[in-house]
C-alpha cells in the first residue's frame, strides 16, 4: 500500500506542476498582450496628436502667408510639404521604436517561457521513480 500512496502522491504532484507550467505560460502571454495593446494604444494617441499639431501648424503657417500677401506659390507650397514630411518621418521614427520596444518584450516573454518549461521539465524529473528520487522501482 505504501507504494501505491507513494505513486499517487507523485502523480498528483505532476498534475500540480503541469496546471502550474500552464498557468504560468498563460499569464505570460496574457502579460504580453496587454504590454502590445498598451504600446499600440500609446501609439495611436502619440500618432494623432501629431497630425493634429501639424494642422495646427499648418493653419497658422497658411496665415502667414496670408498676411505677407504671399499665395499658394512654390515656396509656401514647399514649407507646408516640409512640415508634413518632418511629421510623417517623426510618426515612422516612433513606429520603428515601438517594434523594437515590441520584439524585447517579446524576447522576454520567450525567455520567461523557456525558464518556466525548465522548472516544469525539472520538477517532472524529480518526480520520476529511481535511486535519490524519492521513488524506488521496487515500490512501484
Amino acid at each position: 500500500m505504501g507504494g501505491f500512496e507513494t505513486v499517487a502522491m507523485a502523480a498528483l504532484g505532476a498534475v500540480q506542476s503541469h496546471q502550474r507550467y500552464r498557468a504560468q505560460n498563460t499569464a505570460i502571454n496574457a502579460r504580453q498582450q496587454v504590454e502590445a495593446s498598451r504600446q499600440a494604444q500609446a501609439r495611436q494617441i502619440r500618432e494623432r496628436d501629431m497630425r493634429g499639431r501639424l494642422a495646427s501648424l499648418q493653419a497658422t503657417q497658411r496665415a502667414r502667408f496670408g498676411a505677407a500677401g504671399i499665395g499658394g506659390g512654390g515656396s509656401a507650397n514647399a514649407v507646408m510639404n516640409g512640415l508634413a514630411k518632418a511629421t510623417e518621418q517623426s510618426i515612422q521614427d516612433g513606429r520603428a521604436g515601438d517594434r523594437l520596444r515590441l520584439q524585447g518584450s517579446t524576447a522576454s516573454a520567450q525567455k520567461s517561457r523557456r525558464l518556466n518549461l525548465i522548472d516544469y521539465r525539472q520538477s517532472q524529473i524529480r518526480r520520476l521513480p529511481g535511486p535519490g528520487t524519492g521513488l524506488s522501482l521496487l515500490e512501484r
